[in-house]
């Protein structure tokens, strides 16, 4: 990280915050993740009720037997020296582990404990919310045989997904706005999950140019995947399966490899 003044700022913020304020819990399955958010703004609680899919609140979490994973959010806007655009100002969109304790990006930082999360983001739900839920979500699907990837999903005629990955500049939103009468689930982030019969695509609902054009609770059967490139002609080539395997890994949004031999790269 850059500006070290402001990751030390964002950190001296979450300690200075009063954690025990008045909080509006709204309880749900995130993709079967149980979480309890409470936040202290009510404009948010009001929106993520909106953006949540009821079959999310209702029937599945009051089934659920899985512990919930308690976050806390507040606004930085609540400390009265310290403004978004300030808050924001760092030009790496990576999320880094800070002094140990701390996890900050560009829009967020959490502090992580055994039993609850703390978090500063602002009060919509908007690339903070997006970018800390994909940081704290993706550990944890991965467990549960799903991964966040960074990719564009595309709805075809045949209720098959189509999905196309790539590094940044490769033109996965591009694809998107090609899609024509085709819906979108994601021109960034989508769901990928192994079930009983197969890979199966979803809307991540954690990023993306745009709002996903299906519910983000819907699960689709996979089509074809494609490594997008650019070049002067529109061809497909087929790849080695260590290729593919190779590009689906890198295509893992906030994959956890703390843990992974470093020679073997």
């Amino acid at each position: 990280m850059k500006n070290t003044a402001l990751a030390q700022k964002k950190c001296d913020l979450v300690n200075l915050m009063d954690w025990k304020n008045e909080y509006k819990t709204h309880n749900f399955l995130f993709h079967g993740i149980p979480i309890s958010f409470n936040t202290t703004s009510k404009s948010l609680y009001e929106e993520l009720k909106n953006y949540i899919p009821k079959k999310w609140t209702t029937l599945e979490a009051s089934t659920s037997s899985k512990t919930f994973h308690v976050i806390y959010h507040q606004s930085p806007l609540q400390y009265q020296n310290f403004s978004m655009e300030e808050f924001c100002d760092e030009e790496s969109s990576l999320t880094y582990l800070y002094k140990e304790e701390f996890f900050i990006q560009r829009d967020f930082v959490a502090k992580k404990g055994p039993q609850q999360t703390m978090c500063l983001f602002s009060n919509r739900i908007d690339d903070g919310f997006h970018n800390f839920f994909r940081w704290f979500l993706s550990p944890l699907l991965i467990s549960e045989s799903m991964a966040m990837l960074h990719c564009a999903a595309i709805l075809s005629h045949d209720n098959k997904v189509n999905i196309f990955l790539g590094p940044s500049g490769a033109g996965k939103t591009t694809i998107t706005k090609l899609a024509k009468d085709r819906f979108v689930l994601s021109d960034d982030m989508n769901l990928l999950g192994l079930g009983e019969k197969g890979l199966w695509c979803s809307a991540g609902g954690v990023g993306g140019l745009y709002k996903p054009q299906v519910p983000i609770s819907s699960r689709y059967e996979i089509k074809n995947i494609y490594w997008l490139t650019k070049d002067k002609e529109v061809k497909t080539v087929e790849q080695r399966k260590i290729t593919q395997n190779q590009q689906i890994l890198l295509s893992f949004a906030n994959l956890p490899l703390g843990h992974i031999n470093k020679g073997l790269e």
